[in-house]
């Protein structure tokens, strides 16, 4: 049995126009709405401790993608506890004034028995919350840019 693979092109004439028209093509109002309501319902999800994180937020340029500019969201966004490499500690307490630290000049390590961190609001708050915020909400932010799209149609 052989496997065959081809590819047609069709041009249809005023396609462009029709996107254009409907706000949907690359980059357009439908593009743009879609990630700002997507942000808006991640938001919930975001972890949050001082709220820097989640204030942060903001769509690109192009609409096509939402950006949490701080040094540490890629370590919440995937959750995963690094530790000291002899304590397998996330960090020393000092109960006294309440802050946290670490040895200085020792490179963390992933936790070898895959601990992952601890998130305030957790359940609901914590890792990949754009994407948790999708399997749960995607009906709804569906139907809203349906709605956009219905109110801003100019064909």
């Amino acid at each position: 049995m052989s496997i065959a693979s081809f590819g047609i092109t069709i041009d249809l004439p005023g396609t462009e126009d029709l996107l254009k028209g409907l706000n949907v093509e690359e980059s357009g109002k439908a593009q743009r709405f879609f990630s700002d309501t997507l942000m808006r319902h991640s938001d919930k999800y975001v972890p949050f401790e001082s709220g820097i994180l989640k204030n942060s937020a903001y769509v690109s340029a192009g609409g096509d993608f939402i950006v949490y500019p701080t040094v540490y969201a890629r370590y919440l966004w995937y959750g995963d506890l690094y530790v000291d490499p002899i304590t397998l500690k996330g960090a020393f307490h000092d109960p006294v004034s309440g802050r946290f630290w670490s040895r200085p000049y020792v490179q963390k390590i992933k936790d070898p028995n895959g601990r992952k961190l601890k998130f305030n609001g957790a359940p609901i708050r914590g890792e990949k919350w754009v994407e948790r915020c999708w399997e749960n909400e995607s009906n709804t932010i569906i139907e809203e840019v349906k709605e956009f799209i219905m109110r801003n149609k100019t064909i």
